[in-house]
Parts: structure tokens; sequence; C-alpha cells
């Protein structure tokens, strides 16, 4: 492969990268707009105090809000249904899986 076809390629690697990122960042603006509910867990800080296995005490960002601060509801892609702001632990699981069919759910 000749160096000029090597660097075409490595631009339309960028360029396609550089797509699914502006595809995301929209994701994440349309899940922020509808995150209109405060987090019950860091009351809307976005950091959580949890302990470490061995006992020490640190500030992490919280794995309910994932470090917004509030939460909204979201739509399973698999079965459609609804998690609402009530469902706590499903936002903690870190797979987070629908508690209606079982597959992953993503926040954006």
């Amino acid at each position: 492969m000749s160096r000029r076809n090597h660097i075409n390629q490595l631009k339309r690697y960028i360029e396609k990268k550089q797509k699914r990122l502006a595809e995301l960042e929209e994701q994440e603006k349309v899940y922020l707009e509808s995150c209109t509910t405060t987090c019950p867990t860091c009351d809307g800080k976005g950091m959580e105090r949890r302990m470490d296995g061995a006992g020490s005490m640190s500030d992490e960002e919280c794995l309910t809000c994932m470090g917004i601060g509030a939460i909204g509801p979201v739509k399973c892609q698999r079965c459609g249904e609804t998690i609402g702001t009530e469902m706590i632990g499903v936002r903690r699981n870190s797979m987070h899986p629908c508690p209606f069919c079982g597959g992953y759910v993503s926040f954006y």
C-alpha cells in the first residue's frame, strides 16, 4: 500500500469516527433534555460518598445519574417499555438491564 493510499484510508476512518461522535453527542443532548427530575441519590450534586473494600470513603460519580445530577425516563429499545425515574436499582446496575425484557438499556 502506498503512502498516499494509507493517508486516504486514515482520513476516511477519521471522518467515520467524527460522524459517529456527532451522532452520540446528539443522543446525549436529547437524553439530557429529558432529565427533569433531581437525582434522589446525590440530591443533584452528581457525586456520592462510597466506601471501598478496605473501608476508605471517597466521593465518586453518582451511579444513579452518572454524574449529571438529574434523571429522566428512558425507553428500552428492545421491548419499548419505559424505565421510570423511580427505578433507581436499574440505573445503579452497571449493565443497565431492562426489568421487563432483560435487554441492555442505553441511557444515551
